[in-house]
Formats: structure tokens, C-alpha cells, sequence
């Protein structure tokens, strides 16, 4: 719940009370609300069980200027523009992943609302509506929170919105650079020596331009780091500049009218100068590492083929918008989500769905970006570009976990915070040792605090784990949340499940007797298995096409035996029918298949052993041919699991299947067989996690609630719809074979953490003890400063 928001300012009882809500400061004659407003949606949010707002509020809220206060009575439009369907917004006013929790609340709030998923780095809300929803209905209930929303109609505003506020800094910057440029200029004339009533008007010039810089351009770190200071209780990195910016500006003023002349005010806004400068780089060097795209998903992408009246035209996919005509040729990937309107193709959606055959398409089905066109060209119209596609919306939801705080960013801020503590009481005891001499004072006292600002103990972590997600990204490894790469590197034993993880996950022939090559057996079987829509008649019709093409021969009385098997009749060269029969008959592991449904055995079984027959007019059994089919295991993982066993890991292997299946499995991939749970249900599985500290390596679809129940939680198998949301991590391209890059890539994300703290901890402490020994000047700490946060950088993105 809401701490308690109380600061003794005083040795008397007075105290300076906050409001539940906003946290502004209360009036003597009001308790616990500023106004009604406060109150009304401090109660809505209690009422509807939505108080863990304040909790996250709390946790993640450090360093934020205030919190958003409700704007009941501002007014609406007069003509509501109805909305429906799906529609984006950019928000204003989001602090932090509290913030974002508190709107994706919208549903509960307006009913016609079916989903409400905000993207934190873009600040722009994704709203899918049930029903027609009047524009102004949703800009209240945002106002009603402190929030500022505008409607993106159209492609890229968000990027004109977010520019705007970019500008603001860019005015900031600018006036601080003209004013410090002038002021440098006006103290070569101290510098030279002048005196006198040209002087003293120098100095004044100079009061007059560092005024605009030490306000207005200043005015963000006097927000944080000393309004939204007291009112949190917690002291900001920008605590110490704010302090070392005040006291400069009053001991210069003392010096104009009472000291020796020396003046600061070149110094001070310089600093404030490459102080914003060098943030609104790095600002804008996180958001171009972000805006990067998966190359996957953006393959030939560079020229697109639109369709106009003249012809067909080269365009860049950037000038794409809904509603214009593409052609899509063989190997191309869409760029975006469309509707065939000519042409008839396969399509492979592995990346989406995790279908392994290519998908058959004509004119009047949907294609979506990202998946790739296998066959002839097509004409689609586009339906959806960018965040708007069917795969924009996953990757925006993985965008969405991956943005919120681990653990070792929460850590570093709140050691960056009590350094920036140590840094004001070591700075106010320097000043008050050199009390005797105020102009060498300040100047230690400026330099300690400004040199030593723990920028870049804030920077490394939360930039190392960014760049780390993205890395794993690009490899096709969706990371859900941060905290999973904390805990990769201390996690040695690895579960492993069988079906689909380690072995392929389907069946493919292994064997067959020398006579299933004979024309005749060849045709009856193909024809046969076309009819079916089993995965095992996939795979036979898949392995004749391959060896031996031929035409596909018309079946008559096609049936599904009840103990298993197909049967039909199939026309001979003479063109008389006769009756074939193809029937389960055998497991490598002992007994018959009596009754059981080949759907199930199919999966659950190593090995499956399929008579071909053909059966006479007195309704006697020919045996023709034998076929041998199982689910292979994966060529590499042997070399995988014995890489991964010489790494310190041991392998577990838990999975439903038969003893003789799973230790089969086992022995060729070296996994002591007291390792080996088989038979296991799905609750057993979670029933051992639930015991062990252990990462998990199985089927995102059947394995979810083991998956849930582990300490990380990885699947292989499926397509991105499937296992973006549901699991830790999901590995989207190669599969188990992915998972030593995955491990290794978490490795050297730790190393890379310490590597950087070690480096911010290092310069903080020697530039602290070259301060205070007057080895920097307060101009020479403004340089050095963003020089260690752009140090940081360096390291970060040269480790990965």
C-alpha cells in the first residue's frame, strides 16, 4: 500500500502532509486530498481494486517531478468524433510502468473497450473497441488520471508528437548554448584584467544572460532534484547539479556585490549546457538503438512493388500506406498485413503460427507481414502497416514486458541514489572546511558535486539490459522480462522435455521393406494418405513425393478404421478397384495397438510400424510392404547436450512418453538415466519444478503449466501468438539448438553489468578524491561528466 507521506521539516510538531493521490502538498485545513477530484479517483481505483497502482507507484516512482493529477472540470470538445475498431492514442504524462498498469485498466472502466496495451517507449495507447465509443468519453477517463491523450490518425503521427516534445529540450539547449557562448566571451575580459566601471558593467552583462540559462534552461533538474526530492523523500542523480547550480548562482551574486569579483556564471551555464546536450544525446542514441528492427522481419523491405495505373512501381516499404496494391514474389517476405486479390500461392507462417507446411492461398485470403511467399507471385492490398500488423502487435507486447525494471536496475538507482546523498554531505563538509576562503569553498564545492554526479551508475544497467533484449531479438529469442536474464546464469540444472524439444516432433520415415517401392504399393499408399489429415499421412504423402513424384489417384469408399488405420479402394492398371488397407501393427517398445487411437500413439510412442495390404475378393490380407516411421531426435543436440554438460549444467528429462522411448532418448544423449522421470503427467512435471531451482526447456503449447512453475520457463515449439505471452522465453528460429546462445548471451550480460558498474564505481571514486584534493575546476567536472556516461555507452555497446 501507499507509504506514508509525511516529512518532519522542523524540531516542532509541524509537518508537511501530501495528498493520497497526486502527492501535492496539503493546505493546513485539508487532510489526506487536495481537492475532490483526488479524492473521487483515489476512491474509483479502491473501489474497483485497483489500489496496487499506489504500491507500483511507490516502487518504481523515484525519481519522477510529480504525479498526474486528475483534470475533471477541463472541457471536452462540443462534437465528439465516434470511434471503433482499432485505434492508437499518444499519451502524455506517463511517469513510469506504473503509469502504463493504470491505463491498460481502461476495459475496466469503459466497457467498450475489449483491450487497452500501451507501449512504453513510444508512449502510445493501442485500444481495440467492442462497439462505437464517442472520442471524448476515453479523453476524460484519461484526464481523470492526469493524463493527456491525442488520437494518431494517421501513420508516423506519434513520431511528429514525440518530436514535439523533443523540441522543448532543443529550446532548453539552445538558449543555454547562446547565453554560455556570450558569457564565455564576456569573461575573457576578467580574465585579462579588467577593472573599473567597464568591469562592474561586464559583470552585469553577464548576470543578465546567466539568468535565462540558470531558469529556465535549468528549471528540469531543479524539478528532480530538489521539488521532486523532498516530495518523495528519495534524493534524485540530479540532486547534487541542482544544489551545485543554486549555490554557484548565489555565491556569485555575493561576489558582484560584496566579494572579490570572481564570478561563476560562465562555469555554471556551461555545465547546464553540456549537461542537457549530452542527456538529449543520449536520449536520442536509446531511442535509434531501439527503433532498430528485428532484420527477420524487415527482409527486403528497402524497394517494394506497388501497383498503380501506369504500372508497377519500386517504392521504399516506408511510403507504403493502407489501402495501396502490392506485388509479393517467390522468396519475398510481406511487409505487411494484406488480402490477396490475385494469385494463388504457399505461404510459410512458421514465424506466427509455428505451422511447419506452407500454408495454401488464393485470391480472398489474408496474408500477414513477416511471413514469406513460397511459390507464385501476389497481388494483396494492404490492411495494416507497421505496429498495426498482426505481427507489430506481438512484438509490441514483447516491447511492453521487456520495458518494465529487473531487479539490478531497481539496485543500481538506488545506489546511484544514496551516492548522489554522499556526494551533497561530502560536498556541504568541504565547503564548510574552506569557510575562510568562500572562492576556493565553492569552487571544491562545485567541482565535488558536479564531477561526481552517478550518471553513469544510473546509465549501465538499465542500457546494458536493453541492449541485451534487442540482441536477443535479432537472434529470433524473445525475452519476457529482464529478471529472466538476471537469472539464466545462476540456473545449472536444465529440465529438458522430450517430444518437439529434443526430438523433432513429428514422424518421419526411418524404413521401409524393399517392395514399398513397387508402383503399385507406392500408388495405393499415396492415394490413400492424401486422403487423411493425420501427421503421419503428411509425412508419408511428403517422403513419395520426394523420392518417386507421381500424380495422385482417386480413392473410392475412403474410411478411418476403428482399430486403427485407413482403408479404400484404389483402381489397378486394369482399371478394376481393389480394397488396400495401411493398419498400425507395433511399437518399438512391446504390444500391439489394439484399439488406440492413432493420433495419440502417434505422439506418444518412439517408433511406429505400419502394414501396407491389400486385400482379395474373399476378403483375405495381402501383406505388400512395411513401413518404419518415429520422431527423429534433433542431429545436433547430442554435441549441444555435451557442450552444455562440460559448462557445469546437468539435464534432467521429464516427459510423458514410455520408458523405453524416453531412455532411448537418454542414451544418446548421455542424460544418467536416474535423471529420467517417464510417464510424466502434466502436474508431475510441475510438481518437481516446484522442487527444484531449474530452468525448463519444453513444448510452449503442452507444457504450460510446467513452464509457468519453473524458475525460467523456455519453449521451442510453436508459433509466436502461441508463446510470446506465455512463456519466459521464447526461442523462435533454431529451437533447442538456440538455447547454449541464449545461455551464453545472459553470461555476458552479467559480465558486461559488473564490468560497467566496476568502471562508473571506479571513476566516481577517484574523481571524488581529485575534487576534493582541487586537482578538477568546476568547467573541467562539466566536461569530464557526460564524457563517463558516454564511456558507459562505449562499453555497453562494444561488449555487445
Amino acid at each position: 500500500m501507499q507509504k506514508d507521506k509525511q516529512i518532519t521539516v522542523s524540531a516542532s510538531s509541524t509537518q508537511i502532509e501530501y495528498c493520497k493521490h497526486c502527492n501535492d502538498e496539503l493546505q493546513a485545513s485539508q487532510q489526506d486530498f487536495c481537492c475532490e477530484a483526488c479524492k473521487m479517483v483515489y476512491t474509483i481505483l479502491q473501489d474497483q481494486n485497483l489500489s496496487a497502482y499506489y504500491a507500483l507507484r511507490d516502487e518504481l516512482c523515484e525519481d519522477v517531478d510529480r504525479f498526474p493529477k486528475p483534470q475533471i472540470g477541463k472541457a471536452l470538445g462540443e462534437d465528439s468524433l465516434l470511434l471503433q475498431g482499432d485505434q492508437r492514442f499518444y499519451i502524455q504524462g506517463v511517469h513510469c510502468t506504473a503509469c502504463l498498469w493504470l491505463i491498460e485498466q481502461l476495459p475496466v472502466f469503459i466497457p467498450s473497450v475489449a483491450s487497452a496495451r500501451m507501449d512504453m517507449a513510444t508512449h502510445v495507447l493501442s485500444l481495440n473497441l467492442k462497439e462505437a465509443t464517442e472520442l471524448d468519453t476515453l479523453v476524460h477517463q484519461l484526464q481523470l488520471w492526469g493524463y493527456g491523450m491525442t488520437l494518431i490518425a494517421e501513420a508516423g503521427q506519434e513520431h511528429q508528437l514525440a518530436q514535439q516534445e523533443r523540441h522543448s529540450m532543443l529550446w532548453r539547449i539552445g538558449i543555454a548554448a547562446f547565453c554560455s557562448g556570450n558569457l564565455m566571451i564576456l569573461s575573457l575580459a576578467a580574465y585579462t584584467g579588467i577593472d573599473g566601471t567597464l568591469a562592474r558593467y561586464f559583470e552585469g552583462l553577464s548576470l543578465l544572460l546567466a539568468l535565462p540559462v540558470l531558469t529556465f534552461s535549468a528549471w528540469p533538474f531543479y524539478q528532480k532534484g530538489v521539488f521532486s526530492a523532498i516530495k518523495s523523500r528519495r534524493f534524485s542523480t540530479d540532486t547534487p547539479i541542482a544544489l551545485s547550480l543554486f549555490f554557484g548562482s548565489l555565491g556569485s551574486l555575493y561576489e558582484i556585490f560584496a566579494g572579490s569579483h570572481q564570478l561563476y556564471f560562465d562555469s555554471l551555464s556551461m555545465l547546464v549546457f553540456l549537461l542537457l546536450f549530452s542527456r538529449y544525446l543520449l536520449l536520442r542514441t536509446q531511442q535509434r538503438i531501439w527503433s532498430q528492427s528485428h532484420p527477420q522481419f524487415e527482409a527486403n523491405a528497402g524497394k517494394v512493388a506497388r501497383k498503380t495505373a501506369e504500372g508497377i512501381e519500386k517504392v521504399s516499404a516506408d511510403a507504403l500506406q493502407v489501402g495501396d496494391q502490392i506485388r509479393v514474389f517467390r522468396g519475398q517476405t510481406f511487409v505487411a498485413d494484406g488480402k490477396i486479390i490475385q494469385g494463388h500461392s504457399r505461404v510459410d507462417q512458421a514465424l506466427l503460427t509455428g505451422e511447419p507446411y506452407p500454408l495454401k492461398v488464393a485470391a480472398g485470403d489474408w496474408v500477414y507481414r513477416g511471413t514469406q511467399n513460397q511459390q507464385n507471385a501476389l497481388d494483396i492490398e494492404i490492411t495494416a502497416l507497421g505496429n498495426e500488423t498482426r505481427l507489430g502487435k506481438i512484438l509490441e507486447t514483447a516491447r511492453h514486458f521487456s520495458a518494465q525494471k529487473s531487479r539490478w536496475i531497481r539496485a543500481a538507482e538506488r545506489s546511484a541514489q544514496v551516492l548522489a546523498l554522499g556526494i551533497v554531505a561530502m560536498s556541504a563538509v568541504i565547503f564548510f572546511q574552506f569557510w575562510d576562503q568562500p572562492t576556493l569553498a565553492l569552487s571544491r564545492f562545485l567541482a565535488l558535486s558536479i564531477v561526481a554526479c552517478p550518471c553513469g551508475l544510473a546509465l549501465a544497467t538499465p542500457l546494458i539490459f536493453h541492449l541485451a533484449l534487442k540482441d536477443a531479438l535479432d537472434r529470433g529469442i524473445f525475452v519476457r522480462h529482464p529478471n529472466v536474464l538476471e537469472n539464466l546464469p545462476t540456473l545449472k540444472t536444465l529440465v529438458f522435455d522430450k517430444t518437439g524439444t529434443l526430438t523433432q516432433g513429428s514422424f518421419d520415415v526411418l524404413w521401409t521393406s524393399s517392395d514399398f517401392f513397387e508402383p503399385e504399393v507406392l500408388k495405393a499408399v499415396l492415394a490413400l494418405e492424401s486422403c487423411s489429415q493425420h501427421p503421419v499421412a503428411a509425412s508419408l504423402v511428403r517422403y513419395i513425393q520426394e523420392q518417386m513424384p507421381q500424380a495422385v489417384h482417386e480413392v473410392r469408399h475412403f474410411e478411418i478404421l476403428p482399430a486403427g488405420g485407413i482403408a479404400g479402394e484404389i483402381a489397378d492398371q486394369k482399371g478394376q478397384f481393389q480394397t488396400w488397407k495401411i493398419q498400425p501393427v507395433a511399437y518399438a517398445d512391446g504390444g500391439s495397438t489394439g484399439g488406440l487411437d492413432l493420433s495419440a500413439s502417434g505422439h506418444q510412442q518412439p517408433e511406429l510400424h505400419l502394414h501396407v495390404l491389400q486385400v482379395n475378393p474373399y476378403g483375405e490380407a495381402e501383406l505388400k510392404a512395411q513401413i518404419r516411421l518415429g520422431d527423429a531426435l534433433i542431429p545436433e543436440a547430442p554435441a549441444m547436450m555435451k557442450n552444455l554438460v562440460a559448462a557445469g549444467y546437468t539435464p534432467y528429462l521429464l516427459s510423458g512418453d514410455s520408458k523405453a522411448a524416453c531412455y532411448q532418448v537418454a542414451r544418446h544423449l548421455d542424460i544418467p538415466l536416474e535423471h529420467v522421470f517417464f510417464g510424466q503427467t502434466p502436474e508431475d512435471k510441475a510438481a518437481f519444478l516446484q522442487r527444484h531451482d531449474a530452468l525448463m526447456i519444453g513444448d510452449g503449447i503442452n507444457d504450460l503449466e510446467a513452464l509457468s512453475c519453473a524458475k525460467v520457463g523456455i519453449s521451442v515449439q510453436g508459433g509466436l501468438e502461441e508463446n510470446v505471452c506465455q512463456s519466459d522465453i521464447y526461442l523462435a528460429e533454431q529451437g533447442i539448438l538456440q538455447l547454449p546462445e541464449l545461455l551464453a548471451l545472459a553470461k555476458r550480460t552479467r559480465r558486461l553489468l559488473l564490468i560497467t558498474l566496476g568502471f562508473a564505481l571506479l571513476y566516481n571514486m577517484s574523481t571524488i578524491l581529485a575534487a576534493v584534493a582541487g586537482y578538477i575546476t568546476p568547467l573541467s567536472a562539466a566536461i569530464l561528466m557526460p564524457i563517463s556516461a558516454f564511456a558507459v555507452i562505449a562499453i555497453a555497446v562494444g561488449g555487445h
